[in-house]
């Protein structure tokens, strides 16, 4: 347990707060941060979606307040793609946030890995927002609404966002969390003149969303909006298809060409291909926020009348290609009716009748199956109800994947090509010769696992396998040092040194020539009073 951690500021990067931290103990190494912050020191400083919150929610003083939930709410960029997920991926998504030490199957989950919008290489800030934090709370820090990318403005101010030293993007290295410096040097990349207005409405869309916390809305639902709106602007067509070539080319009048370079959001030559004609398809994976903001703008100015109309589209009466469907104005914000030219709204309301019933037949049949096939993987579950399976697929996607069993674990196959005994014999030879070779090495170094296999240049290998090598474990047990004899053996090496030289042997000049912190161990401290004597 850490004795204080920083007080949050409003919209502030958890990185922020772990950066401030950093100062605030003094500590030499980031190492030691990534310790003292998650009891442990393989955790890496990560900006935008970290991992292993709970770890640092369970050393923070006794009567914190934070916990793994409200850290993802208000301290990380999750919540600006939550929204656009499932249910089932930003649920996984923030369990793994929370507990998992995986942190980079974390980014691909999310979908940022994949993305065609790249991450920044840099933090950025604006100008005019450190100066007012430095007046209103003494000091600068990273907002998580800075960090978007692509996002050239700040949404309080409008001024041009500037990037930083502090690199994220490939760090040197990677427990690093760098603080926003009083004077850090000012990199800005000026919209146009003319785009101006444009960027500042995209970056006020993206901090409504951070703000609000809004929960998911499905893949199904946010298509099926966003094809309500393309038909009030006549780009439907009778059979429930989006007119592609007059959908990108008014996608394009709106906001030019110059502006879709500068957001890194370029259109594709052919309007049946790239990002924007995926948007308003059938998906199966999660879009960058970007894309989603842009549609948006153009489709119904602001993300909140967007929102508000996805929340009127019940999930279970989702029907693909249906011709009566109602919407929201995005003028007026009031529903309308857009039924069929050649259908009444009784029949629309009588076959959305028909559907729910329909749907919700086909939803308890469904649970009933599950509930039978226990053990079951979703494979032979689905080959063996076919005809369930395909309705619930092509008209209720979303729910049918959130009610599935869980997907059963894979079996590792077994590799027979490799003699394990005779691979088991190499490398106890070479972790014994490495070891030595550590421990005779002029600067002290601490005989760690990694150090070995690094030495070796097997160090995954000997990680991930070690179950399969017992003799390897062995001389490994017999090798590495813990802290404490790392310690110790530093101590001897320079007490030998200093009587070598005639130094005369003092408490405080051991500790300060080995580099001891305080705090050291028992055992440590009589070994420094054995050679004081």
């Amino acid at each position: 347990m850490i004795a204080f951690f920083p007080e949050p500021y409003p919209d502030e990067l958890l990185y922020s707060i772990c950066a401030r931290y950093h100062i605030m103990s003094r500590n030499h190494d980031f190492r030691h941060t990534v310790e003292d912050l998650f009891g442990c020191r393989q955790a890496c400083a990560v900006y935008d979606f970290p991992s292993r919150l709970a770890a640092l929610c369970g050393r923070l003083p006794r009567g914190s307040s934070h916990t793994p939930a409200s850290l993802i709410r208000n301290h990380t960029l999750f919540p600006l793609y939550q929204p656009f997920l499932t249910d089932y991926s930003a649920g996984k998504i923030a369990k793994d946030m929370a507990a998992s030490n995986q942190g980079g199957t974390i980014h691909c989950s999310i979908g940022v890995m994949a993305s065609s919008i790249k991450s920044p290489r840099f933090l950025r800030y604006c100008p005019v927002c450190k100066e007012s934090d430095i007046t209103e709370f003494g000091e600068p820090y990273w907002h998580r609404a800075h960090q978007i990318a692509n996002l050239r403005v700040c949404h309080k101010h409008g001024s041009p966002l500037s990037d930083s030293d502090a690199v994220i993007s490939a760090p040197v290295n990677k427990h690093a969390f760098i603080a926003l410096d009083y004077n850090p040097v000012i990199r800005t990349g000026n919209p146009s003149h003319d785009n101006l207005e444009r960027h500042i409405t995209v970056a006020n869309a993206v901090s409504w969303i951070l703000q609000n916390n809004l929960p998911t809305l499905g893949f199904g639902r946010i298509v099926h909006a966003y094809h309500r709106f393309l038909k009030l602007r006549g780009l439907i067509t009778c059979e429930g298809h989006v007119r592609q070539d007059a959908f990108r080319q008014a996608f394009l009048n709106y906001y030019g060409e110059d502006f879709l370079q500068e957001v890194g959001c370029v259109l594709v030559n052919g309007g049946h291909q790239g990002w924007l004609a995926a948007m308003v398809r059938k998906r199966r994976n999660s879009a960058h926020p970007l894309h989603h903001l842009l549609l948006i703008q153009w489709l119904c100015s602001t993300p909140e009348v967007f929102y508000r109309a996805c929340l009127q589209i019940q999930p279970e009466i989702v029907v693909p290609n249906a011709l009566n469907l109602s919407g929201i104005h995005a003028k007026h914000h009031q529903p309308v009716s857009m039924a069929a030219d050649r259908e009444g709204p009784e029949i629309s309301k009588g076959a959305a009748l028909v559907q729910n019933s329909q749907l919700g037949k086909r939803r308890r049949e469904w649970l009933a199956i599950v509930r039978r096939s226990s053990g079951v993987c979703r494979k032979q579950l689905r080959a063996a109800n076919q005809a369930a399976f395909g309705w619930l697929y092509r008209n209720d996607h979303d729910w049918l994947y959130d009610h599935l069993p869980a997907p059963l674990p894979r079996a590792k196959a077994q590799d027979l090509r490799v003699d394990w005994n005779q691979r088991d014999q190499h490398f106890a030879n070479e972790v014994r010769r490495s070891a030595q070779v550590i421990l005779s090495e002029a600067r002290p170094k601490q005989v760690t696992v990694t150090a070995i296999g690094t030495h070796i240049g097997c160090r995954t290998l000997i990680q991930r396998h070690l179950d399969k090598m017992p003799v390897t474990a062995d001389e490994l047990r017999q090798w590495v040092e813990s802290t404490e004899q790392f310690q110790m053996r530093r101590l001897d090496i320079v007490a030998r040194r200093l009587q070598s030289e005639a130094v005369e042997l003092k408490s405080w000049r051991l500790v300060r020539v080995a580099g001891l912190r305080p705090g050291y161990s028992p055992a440590v401290a009589a070994r420094i009073q054995d050679w004081v004597g």
